[in-house]
């Protein structure tokens, strides 16, 4: 088990009675996302989200894989005859590529990463932390507080900017 899941996840699943845990393994996502951005257009993307989300990190199912993806439509209503000819064509690629140019603009490279007041916050956070973040950063004093903070994640950098 990773250590940041034993120190950090399981314990603030535990407080929030989230069923969560860690995947055996990192599936390949590209067609999770575009399978999201598809749900997106239908009007579902908050119920696709939470089966991807069930999927890999309470059945350890395998959110790269196209059946899984099909199931995961189907019990959300959507038609998943409709998403495999969606995947198979490439439909939802400039989409999900330009979400991509996007968080490579800031600097992101994993998830969750939230960008508040020019900087990068990595890892899963309290939502008192993320409150607290998003206040000092209203008040510019953002790096000199956040860095007291004992629960926010081993890095914290500035995003970067358009030139």
């Amino acid at each position: 088990m990773n250590e940041g899941w034993r120190n950090t996840i399981y314990p603030m699943a535990e407080r929030l009675g989230v069923e969560i845990r860690q995947p055996s393994r990192a599936p390949l996502t590209r067609m999770a996302h575009e399978a999201a951005a598809w749900a997106r257009t239908q009007g579902r993307l908050e119920e696709f989200h939470r089966g991807l989300f069930k999927s890999l990190f309470v059945e350890d199912r395998d959110i790269g894989d196209v059946e899984v993806l099909k199931e995961l439509a189907w019990k959300i209503g959507l038609n998943s005859s409709v998403l495999a000819g969606v995947l198979e064509g490439g439909e939802m690629t400039d989409e999900v590529d330009e979400d991509l140019l996007i968080a490579r603009t800031y600097g992101i490279k994993g998830v969750p990463t939230y960008v508040i007041g020019g900087h990068l916050i990595y890892g899963v956070q309290e939502d008192q932390a993320l409150i607290r973040a998003i206040e000092t950063a209203r008040e510019g004093r953002f790096i000199g507080e956040m860095q007291k903070l004992p629960n926010l994640p081993i890095n914290i950098t500035k995003a970067k900017q358009d030139s």
